[in-house]
Order: C-alpha cells, then sequence, then structure tokens
C-alpha cells in the first residue's frame, strides 16, 4: 500500500471520526490566559475550564501524554480524550504547549504532517498552518518524514520525524 492511499485513509477516517475542528473557532476566542502567569515548570497552570491534568490557553485545553507512541496511535489516543495533537498558531502558544511538557521540554509529537502532499504542512485538526517553529534546516528528508515532533535540539524547535517514532505526544481540545 502506498503513502497515498494510507494519507487518504488515514485523512477520511480523522474527517469522518470528527477529529478536525473547525477553524473558525480559533478566531472566536474570548478568554486568554497568559502563559507567564501562574506559571512555571507547566504543572500550575488554572484549568478551572479543563479537565484534570489539562491546561488552558485560550480557548482550548491541552494535555501531555508522556507514554511514548507513533504519531497515529498518539492521534488516536487524543480522539479517545476528545480532542487531537495539538496546533499550535503563535510563539506565545508554542511556549505554552512547550511548559504543559514539563520543565525539561521532552520531544513530543503534535498535530502537524505532510503525508497527503509532501511539503505541504497540514494541521490534523484542520485549522490554518500559520505559524511555525521550525530548527534549523528542517524540516528535511521529504516523503520519509510526514510527521512533526517539538522541542528537539538546542533550540527546542520543530522536528519532522518518521511517523512510526515513538514519542510523547501533546493533545488539545475545545475547553
Amino acid at each position: 500500500m502506498g503513502l497515498l492511499t494510507i494519507s487518504t485513509i488515514l485523512y477520511t477516517i480523522f474527517s469522518f471520526s470528527g477529529a478536525f475542528w473547525v477553524p473558525e473557532v480559533l478566531q472566536n476566542e474570548t478568554k486568554t490566559l497568559e502563559p507567564s502567569k501562574g506559571f512555571s515548570s507547566g504543572l500550575n497552570i488554572p484549568t478551572a475550564n479543563c479537565p484534570g491534568g489539562w491546561y488552558q490557553y485560550h480557548s482550548r485545553c491541552f494535555y501531555f501524554e508522556g507514554q511514548p507512541k507513533s504519531w497515529v496511535d498518539a492521534q488516536n489516543n487524543c480522539i479517545h480524550l476528545k480532542g487531537t495533537l495539538a496546533s499550535i498558531h503563535s510563539f506565545e502558544e508554542y511556549q505554552f504547549v512547550q511548559k504543559v511538557t514539563g520543565s525539561h521540554f521532552p520531544p513530543a509529537w503534535i498535530g502537524a504532517f505532510d503525508a497527503v502532499k509532501v511539503g505541504t504542512w497540514l494541521w490534523i485538526d484542520g485549522t490554518p498552518f500559520d505559524f511555525t517553529k521550525w530548527n534549523p534546516g528542517e524540516p528535511n528528508n521529504p516523503g520519509i518524514e510526514d510527521c512533526v515532533g517539538l522541542n528537539y535540539g538546542d533550540d527546542k524547535g520543530w522536528n519532522n520525524l518518521r511517523c512510526t517514532t515513538m514519542s510523547p505526544s501533546v493533545c488539545a481540545k475545545l475547553r
């Protein structure tokens, strides 16, 4: 089975599972939580509007899953938790998500992929791909490394990886 076939199947499964959010929901954010408030290691983030273990930023809740999984298994886990792998739309949100992973910023899957068309990066939740934090030289290995993790290298930026790589992950959902 070719990569395009697998990508099409994944896209179809995620579409019909409700894993894609309507992009407009991010444009209607009303409550803002600044990452610097009540926040040192990512463990003291106010969660009044999020389930236990989830941390709020604007209108979304984020969750760090420390158990390493492949990108697809991580996405399926996020779907089970009523979310998707996290999309990131600003530098401030990127810093917030980093802190959600813990004080040492371990590598973790996020919801970016280019498996549908090499070099065309998409968010699994269907929101616009309007922010990046690639490490120098990334993305590399087109057609081989189709999924994205954060907290790589000295810059703790994004790296594209083989989707079968085992890694922790960050899920997101609307609060």
